[in-house]
């Protein structure tokens, strides 16, 4: 990708990626409609927050969280970026 790829830019940046059945699964690169350190990191706080108003932060502090992983390329990677943000 060049910075002058106007078409390529757009298709990275026109929308966020979004969560589905199977979780966040897209084409790993940069930008927010790409699989990237970034995007895992947005919605791990989205998820963080959520937890905190549906249980208060008291309940998530002394609840324990499972984070796995499967075969899909960079999926363990993702897994450890989520586990150190919690």
């Amino acid at each position: 990708m060049t910075l002058t790829d106007e078409k390529e830019i757009e298709e990275r940046f026109y929308s966020d990626l979004e969560f589905g059945t199977g979780g966040l699964c897209d084409v790993m690169g940069a930008g927010t409609n790409r699989m990237n350190k970034c995007t895992v990191g947005k919605a791990t706080i989205c998820h963080g927050r959520y937890l905190q108003d549906a249980y208060s932060v008291g309940a998530c502090r002394t609840r324990g969280m499972v984070i796995g992983y499967d075969t899909r390329n960079n999926s363990e990677f993702f897994s450890r970026i989520a586990a150190n943000m919690y």
